[in-house]
């Protein structure tokens, strides 16, 4: 008996069934994968921030005792975090990444400005010098300078596209 081929209409129906089920599909890993994106995103930020808080009171105790501040900042090993120290005037001292003789000065910059009036300031902004999405901590001294740790900050971006290969 020769095999006769669906009519039209229900080929075009499968299709059809098909290709809404499939939109369906890719809806629903985007919106996910957004979702898990901005979560993600959200949560490191959030854990560079308290970690860089921690470094940054243990760096300011530290300093506190120390009798040369720059020689100690120099011997610090923190990996992908920058160290700077900013005099009461807002003049840099010391910067681990930037020589200081080509930085202005960081009074105004709103992490140190409020370390300087409540002893501890943060931000979250684009660097000015680096031009990248930095998370800032800093911490004044006793003796009225201030400390400040940074880390860059993961993107949108960058967070999507290490779900992106799982998915």
């Amino acid at each position: 008996m020769p095999r006769t081929k669906p009519p039209k209409s229900q080929r075009s129906l499968s299709q059809r069934v098909f290709w809404t089920v499939f939109a369906v599909a890719l809806a629903t890993i985007a919106v996910f994968s957004l979702a898990g994106t901005i979560y993600l995103q959200s949560y490191l930020a959030e854990s560079t921030r308290e970690a860089l808080a921690d470094e940054a009171t243990v760096t300011a105790a530290a300093l506190n005792d120390a009798t040369d501040d720059t020689a100690l900042l120099a011997k610090l090993g923190l990996d992908d975090t920058r160290i700077t120290l900013v005099a009461a005037d807002g003049s840099v001292l010391y910067d681990s990444v930037e020589d200081v003789s080509r930085l202005t000065n960081h009074s105004q910059r709103p992490e140190i400005s409020q370390a300087m009036n409540e002893g501890k300031g943060s931000s979250e902004r684009a660097s000015s010098t680096l031009g990248e999405a930095m998370i800032y901590e800093a911490v004044r001294l006793n003796d009225g300078t201030v400390v400040r740790l940074s880390k860059e900050q993961a993107g949108l971006l960058s967070v999507f596209g290490t779900l992106v290969g799982p998915m």
